[in-house]
């Protein structure tokens, strides 16, 4: 429940490059607070890089939240090649809950050649929440699946004022969730979910931009320009459990120019209430659907 602050830090385009791993967290909650994302940023691109194991930014193995403020993070990676590790948050990895305000995080990667891979940016048990945050061109790589190339949360997923961008999932078997996956809800307002992508193939792929497992509010937002090798280019939210039961809520936002290579480049829902309201839907694509 502490704070660690270094807010007053008088850092100019400064950096921490990490050599000896993650940092980690032992406590259930705990804040930290930076002096700006473009005056402070953590770089763990040159530990152990090309070695497997788990090489992360942050690693909070606490039940509570992890709050991260004012923070710039790259370079984290996890990699494994022994069938026996998954690979779980490239930058960030929590048995908690996530909440980063004013954060970027960039250019993170979670790779397992012999088991699951999950969150190529931030992987969390409890929920993650990003606000005026950017978490950009990340990506999960693994054998025999991958979820969530930006996040991948198993509780709710929101974002406001935020942007998911140019992050990827990448699997021959099944790579869900190129920005994020939110086995949760999904809430996200004046946000942005750009160019990110499920690679792999026609049966493989699914949901490009964000795949969800609960109820769906977008108010404001973009998603836009998000690709599938297989299905559901944009927005996929599906629950097999309680669908009828399910929301799918679309208000003043726009859903356009996102493509699948098979069906739905834009949105698939099997909800059953559907409000879409003041918003374009328009310039999504996909293939002959065979």
């Amino acid at each position: 429940g502490d704070t660690i602050d270094m807010h007053l830090l008088s850092c100019a385009d400064s950096k921490i490059s990490l050599t000896t791993g993650a940092i980690d967290f032992g406590q259930d909650s705990l804040t930290i607070v930076g002096p700006g994302a473009s005056a402070l940023q953590i770089d763990g691109s040159a530990d152990h890089a090309g070695s497997t194991g788990d090489w992360r930014i942050f690693s909070h193995s606490g039940s509570g939240k992890l709050t991260v403020q004012d923070l710039g993070l790259t370079g984290g990676h996890v990699y494994h090649v022994d069938p026996l590790y998954s690979s779980k948050g490239g930058c960030l990895y929590s048995k908690g809950s996530v909440d980063l305000t004013n954060v970027t995080v960039t250019s993170c990667g979670a790779q397992s050649m012999g088991n699951l891979a999950r969150g190529g940016g931030v992987y969390a048990v409890g929920d993650v929440k990003l606000t005026h945050s950017t978490l950009s061109d990340s990506g999960a790589a693994g054998l025999p699946s991958s979820y969530g190339g930006g996040v991948y949360t198993k509780g709710k997923l929101t974002l406001d004022y935020s942007t998911l961008s140019g992050n990827h999932v990448t699997s021959t078997s099944y790579s869900h969730g190129g920005g994020a996956f939110a086995a949760g809800d999904l809430s996200a307002s004046y946000s942005t979910v750009s160019g990110n992508q499920a690679v792999g193939t026609l049966v493989s792929a699914r949901g490009g931009g964000l795949l969800v497992g609960g109820n769906v509010t977008v108010t404001k937002s973009t998603i836009s320009g998000n690709s599938s090798d297989g299905n559901f280019g944009g927005l996929l939210s599906v629950n097999d459990n309680s669908y009828a039961s399910n929301t799918f809520s679309l208000y003043s936002s726009t859903l356009s120019g996102n493509s699948a290579a098979k069906i739905v480049g834009g949105a698939y829902t099997n909800a059953g209430t559907i409000f879409i309201e003041h918003s374009t839907i328009a310039f999504n694509t996909a293939g002959a659907g065979k």
